[in-house]
């Protein structure tokens, strides 16, 4: 298995005995430096400003998206987004 392929799955497992507090949560581990960073701010129910989330995009190479699953994460750990949608609905003929 390359690299790339074990940083892609790495994001699919969780471990909840690791003494790493990401290790289990969906964050992937190639955004555990930016998670780390923010990760006593929003555990106190704060969150980084407008002008923080700029630097912390730029410093990390994430876009707007990434930034706010992982705030979302930290905030709610093992959410589950399928679940949290809206079902299908089928009409009967």
């Amino acid at each position: 298995m390359g690299d790339k392929t074990f940083e892609q799955c790495a994001g699919f497992l969780k471990i909840p005995e690791s003494a790493n507090l990401l290790d289990n949560t969906w964050v992937h581990p190639e955004n555990y430096g930016l998670a780390t960073e923010i990760l006593d701010l929003v555990r106190s129910g704060a969150e980084p400003t407008a002008e923080a989330r700029v630097g912390l995009k730029e410093k990390y190479a994430v876009g707007d998206t990434t930034l706010s699953d992982i705030i979302a994460e930290i905030k709610k750990p093992n959410r589950d987004r399928a679940r949290a949608s809206r079902s299908p609905c089928c009409k009967r003929a």
